[in-house]
């Protein structure tokens, strides 16, 4: 926790992720007066043989809400490889220079392109994404703390999707 803003650590759902499959979620930047929380989302085909994974528009994880447990707060996950985000050529840009009233909010609700891309990996090879966290333009509070809850993309077929949270934690003092 740093300048008063709240925490971040992220929790991924094994159980739902298919056989020979690693997912993980690491923080690489909590939230700061300088800099929104950053994640760096990764999967590997821990398999013996090359496969086939379904991936939305930003592989490896491309559905970028996540619902607050207990409220309708939302926080976003932007990948930094934003071509699945359409946006207006009049809109302010998505993820701000800096906070505003010490929150780390969303310009805007950007519209999502979210097809569907088949993705061969061989055996050990990792696909990986940066994202910057923020929070949803209409969030009051900014960031409640709690969690919030990111459904994944289908990786196999016939998989099941998966989850990560976002558990959110006020900074100490507040």
């Amino acid at each position: 926790m740093s300048d008063g803003f709240p925490a971040v650590r992220a929790v991924v759902d094994t159980s739902a992720l298919p056989p020979a499959v690693a997912f993980t979620v690491d923080v690489d930047q909590q939230f700061t007066q300088t800099s929104p929380a950053r994640l760096h989302i990764r999967c590997t085909n821990r398999a013996e043989s090359t496969r086939q994974f379904h991936f939305g528009g930003s592989p490896p994880f491309s559905k970028p809400l996540g619902l607050h447990t207990a409220s309708d707060a939302w926080l976003y996950a932007i990948p930094d490889d934003r071509h699945n985000i359409m946006e207006s050529g009049k809109a302010p840009p998505l993820v701000p220079a800096e906070p505003t009233d010490g929150c780390w909010r969303a310009s805007h609700d950007p519209g999502w392109h979210l097809p569907e891309h088949i993705r061969e990996l061989a055996p050990g090879e990792t696909v990986s994404e940066h994202y910057t966290v923020l929070a949803a333009p209409d969030n009051d509070p900014c960031l409640p703390d709690g969690e919030y809850v990111f459904t994944g993309d289908r990786l196999l077929s016939g998989a099941p999707d998966w989850t990560f949270s976002l558990l959110v934690e006020a900074a100490e003092g507040e």
